[in-house]
């Protein structure tokens, strides 16, 4: 069952007068609860890619369709959604998570990780219950009453994991997630991952980790702006 669907996207840059076409005309069906890793060399466009899918990165030609709900057929075009729409998909539908991941240091870890409370007014009866189920998955139970600035970077990293996973999206784009981090973090964050996708959680991740992208459904090189399956 088809989530996501990139239609014919293209992206271009003007560098020092010079175009560059950095997607060229891309085409992929995303299924529903799978984990997808998207390779390839630095400056490829594969952190492009997923500023587009998470509406953050205009297009120049194409579309990006999200099936919001495969039972009422409802689905939405993301390009063609207003900023603060947008905005609103990334809080409840479609968690995004960059490279350089904002944290608040004034905040401890526990309400970093519940952080999207602060915008969702729905019932929140099961927070804690949820809160203490991820922190105790990702290791950051003896944590959760302490500040940013007191933990590490591999524990900066798992917060960021379970921020996304307490959000309960409909899918998850990581951008390098286990980058710069010990063997023993990027098991545990490779293990979240795919216990998202068994939840049906669908994950997109750009990645030089070859351990993590051997944990993927799927495989992609993004070379000269197109992707091509890993087989």
């Amino acid at each position: 069952m088809c989530i996501l669907e990139i239609n014919n996207v293209s992206k271009k840059y003007k560098r020092r007068n010079r175009e560059l076409t950095v997607l060229d005309g891309l085409n992929l069906k995303v299924e529903k609860g799978s984990f997808n890793a998207v390779e390839g060399e630095s400056g490829s466009g594969k952190s492009t890619l997923l500023g587009i899918l998470a509406g953050l990165t205009d297009i120049d030609e194409g579309s990006v369709i999200y099936h919001k709900d495969s039972e009422s057929g409802s689905v939405i075009d993301i390009h063609s959604l207003t900023e603060s729409e947008r905005a609103k998909l990334r809080r409840h539908d479609i968690v995004y998570m960059p490279q350089q991941q904002e944290i608040i240091s004034e905040l401890t870890v526990s309400e970093n990780i519940m952080l999207v409370d602060v915008f969702n007014k729905e019932n929140k009866d099961n927070s804690e219950i949820r809160l203490s189920y991820l922190t105790e998955r990702l290791g950051l139970t003896d944590l959760k009453d302490e500040y940013p600035e007191n933990i590490s970077g591999g524990e900066l990293r798992r917060l960021i994991v379970a921020r996304a996973m307490y959000s309960n999206p409909k899918i998850v784009l990581a951008d390098e997630p286990t980058n710069d981090l010990d063997r023993q973090n990027r098991e545990v964050i490779g293990k979240a991952f795919r216990e998202m996708t068994e939840s049906g959680i669908t994950v997109i991740v750009v990645t030089h980790d070859e351990e993590l992208a051997k944990r993927a459904d799927n495989r992609f090189l993004l070379k000269d702006g197109k992707l091509k399956e890993i087989k």
